[in-house]
């Protein structure tokens, strides 16, 4: 399928294990699998430009032959790659776990615990997604219709894609309504230390399942675009009423980096390839992704770290 925005126009293809890849087959080389959302998935570029491909031609480049395995899934959150990892990581078995963390994840993590379930020691999200009735009718007309897909893409999706959020000033730096919310100046402590501790909470629980199976496990981060400067992701910054500053709250990256460190989990935060980037347009002007060279930096970036944490064995 494709995948179709005002800025770009994707192919996509999904294997059987449901990741944005080539279809999975065991292979002799080591592999890393990477964890993350639709950042991690490659919104907004083709399957060779995403970040795992990028950071596996990073290894080729040194001669080094890993595999590495996008994972990525739209609103994925730390909850659900737990859950993820239970169910499937003995078909993957994979030498290293990379968990690209998302700003997001907080606010993912908190609507997703709220509607999950468990069932016979397993995590379910079945009754997470509910569509109303036009969400239905959608679905099933594209599905159905060419004419209408055709219309979905060229001129509908596009067009939603540029159309104002019904985030209000009083609802900003409320995690039932902001997904930027950890990057609020007005956000207090306690509010932010909730959020943290719920996503730091499966984040161990992936630590401890990694650590069963001897399976270095490392966390990366990575900026949006108002977060790095008031030139970056300039119109789409608005929908989120996030244009008051030039440079919003990093707070993000340190508390990760504190707990990281206090639990002994290998940390790679890729902020400072972007602070200092020669790239014009690591971000688009109005979705939220980025580009091919933004996705590049995350790349670069983790592929820096691991080179820097060879001594704990990160590649084996």
């Amino acid at each position: 399928g494709r995948h179709v925005k005002s800025e770009f126009n994707n192919y996509y293809e999904i294997n059987a294990l449901g990741m944005r890849d080539k279809p999975y087959y065991s292979s002799n080389e080591r592999t890393i699998l990477m964890l993350g959302d639709s950042f991690t998935e490659g919104f907004g570029v083709d399957y060779n430009e995403t970040i795992s491909t990028q950071l596996e031609s990073f290894f080729y480049n040194d001669n080094i032959a890993v595999e590495v395995w996008n994972a990525g899934v739209r609103h994925y959150s730390p909850i659900i790659h737990y859950a993820y990892l239970k169910k499937n990581i003995d078909i993957l078995k994979p030498d290293l776990i990379i968990l690209n963390l998302d700003i997001s994840d907080l606010q993912d993590d908190y609507v997703f615990e709220k509607c999950a379930r468990t069932a016979n020691n397993t995590l379910l999200f079945d009754l997470c997604d509910q569509p109303n009735l036009f969400r239905k009718v959608h679905r099933f007309l594209r599905k159905n219709i060419y004419f209408y897909k055709f219309l979905d893409a060229e001129l509908i999706t596009p067009y939603v894609g540029k159309q104002k959020s019904t985030l209000t000033e009083e609802k900003i730096g409320n995690i039932d309504y902001d997904p930027l919310f950890i990057t609020r100046f007005n956000l207090t402590k306690n509010e932010a230390l909730s959020s943290y501790n719920r996503t730091f909470f499966y984040l161990m629980k992936i630590r401890d399942i990694a650590e069963q199976r001897h399976n270095p496990f490392v966390i990366v981060t990575y900026p949006y675009g108002h977060m790095v400067g008031k030139n970056h992701w300039k119109e789409g910054r608005k929908k989120y009423l996030a244009d008051e500053y030039s440079v919003y709250s990093l707070s993000f990256f340190e508390e990760v980096k504190k707990f990281s460190l206090k639990n002994n989990i290998p940390y790679i935060d890729t902020y400072p390839f972007f602070n200092r980037t020669t790239v014009i347009k690591p971000f688009y002007d109005y979705d939220i992704h980025m580009t091919a060279e933004g996705y590049a930096l995350i790349a670069e970036g983790t592929y820096e770290g691991i080179k820097v944490n060879k001594e704990s064995k990160l590649i084996k």
